[in-house]
Order: structure tokens, then sequence, then C-alpha cells
């Protein structure tokens, strides 16, 4: 394989979308959303009674603001990844850059590594905004936060691979479908693991700590526990989670990657 020709194509991609102007609108509107509430990451706040000050406001939302800007970041993979394939068949770029000294592999590498940089830099862009906020509007920052950030691109890997993948074997609305759907299972699942692990629910459960872990959680891409593996490194450090969760990712990451490798080559292109 040739790296210059992969990175040709994942230019391409990526040039192709930004020339539709909807992403760049996307993302324009985007970072103007979040200017407009920086409000909300300063003053100050009563909570039980307790008085919050605007660094431990700025701190508390920041998290929050992390979470859901990853997953926005994961289903702009998912809109451009579902119609990547079909966009490329319709106007005719599929077999016009696989009739030169160009293979399929280098062609469907490029075409991931495109998307993934795309969606990855519009969930990065709109992390950075947040964390520009939170320095400029409490004098201080969240450490580890755009590192945190750089570390859900992972996320957005899977994702991409997944729905590029099952577009393969089913319907572009059925592979999105899918990958709603095991993003939603794994922060539920995932949530609901740390809630009985924390001993939260002991009082009113005390069934819980004897409850085995079913296997399909154990297996289920651990999405939702990268983020807040990622959330416990800018708390306190701990890497464990992280590492078991990037882990578990990078597996299925190679499963998609395989099945998407495979799928490709048996299919026409015309």
């Amino acid at each position: 394989m040739n790296p210059l020709i992969i990175l040709k194509i994942a230019g391409y991609t990526a040039v192709d979308e930004l020339r539709g102007r909807g992403f760049a609108v996307l993302t324009g509107l985007s970072i103007l959303a979040i200017i407009f509430m920086r409000g909300c990451f300063g003053g100050e706040v009563t909570i039980n009674g307790q008085q919050q000050s605007a660094a431990e406001l700025g701190w508390h939302l920041s998290f929050i603001a992390y979470h859901l800007i990853s997953v926005i970041g994961m289903v702009m993979a998912i809109l451009i990844s579902m119609r990547l394939f079909v966009h490329d068949n319709s106007a005719g770029s599929a077999v016009n850059i696989l009739s030169g000294a160009i293979n399929r592999r280098e062609y469907i590498i490029g075409k991931c590594a495109g998307v993934w940089f795309l969606s990855s830099l519009f969930m990065v862009l709109l992390h950075f905004t947040v964390f520009i906020i939170v320095l400029l509007n409490v004098n201080g920052s969240v450490p580890g936060f755009m590192t945190a950030s750089l570390i859900s691109t992972l996320n957005v890997l899977v994702i991409t691979l997944a729905v590029l993948a099952l577009s393969m074997v089913s319907s572009d609305i059925v592979a999105a479908l899918f990958a709603i759907i095991m993003i939603s299972v794994s922060f539920i699942s995932d949530t609901a693991n740390i809630v009985f692990s924390s001993g939260a629910l002991r009082h009113f459960m005390p069934q819980a700590d004897a409850a085995a872990i079913a296997l399909w959680r154990v297996l289920w891409p651990k999405i939702g526990n990268l983020q807040f593996g990622a959330v416990s490194m800018m708390q306190s450090g701990q890497l464990d989670v992280l590492i078991n969760s990037a882990l578990n990712l990078l597996a299925y990451a190679v499963i998609f990657g395989l099945l998407l490798d495979w799928k490709f080559r048996s299919v026409e292109i015309r």
C-alpha cells in the first residue's frame, strides 16, 4: 500500500464534504451556539444550600459538555459515513479512482481516514471552544480536557468503520440505526455498571453486589466507558477504565475494518 495515495484519497474525501458547505455551516453554528451559552460557565449558583463558585461550576459543566460534544461528533460520523459509498457510486468518482493505479484497500482506508478526520475535527473544535470559554470565564482550565477530546476520536473511528462496514451488508439507514443503538446501549449499560459498582444502590438493592455482569455487557463496545474513563483521567488521573475500554474498542475497529475490507472486495463498482 502507498501511504501517499491513502492520504490523497483522505484529503479528497474531506475536501469533497467541505465543498458542500454543510459541514462548515454546521460547525460554525455549533461553535456560535456554545459561545452564546458561555454565561452558563460563569457566575455562582447555590446547590443543596451550598454555594458553588464559578470555577466549580465551570469544572462540572465542562464534563457535561465533553460528553455531549463527543456524542455529537459520533453522530456527525454517522451522517457522513452512511451516504459515502452511495455518493461516490452515483457521482462516478469511485470508478474514476479505482480505474487508476489504486487498489481497493487503499481506497477504503483513505475514505475511512477522511471521514474520521473530518468528524474528529468537528468534535475537537467544539471541545476547544468549551476549553477556551472555561479558560476565559473562570481564569482556569480543566487539566487534560483536550487530551480527553483526542481520546474520544477512537469512538469516532469505531463508529465510522461500523457504519461503512454495515452499509456493505445492509441499507444505509439500517447501518446508521445500528450505530445509534450501539452508542445508546453502551452508554446505558456502562452508566448502570458505574452506578452499581459505586455502591449507590446498595442500601436499596443489597443483592446488587452479588449480581454477575452479563457476558454481552462485557463484550459490547465500550463507547460510554471510554468517555467515563477519560473523565476519570481528568478528575483523578485513573487510567484503568480508559485502557480497558480503549483495548475493547481497538478490537472492534479491527473487526469492522476487516469486514469492510472483505465485503468491499466483492462489490461491483459501476
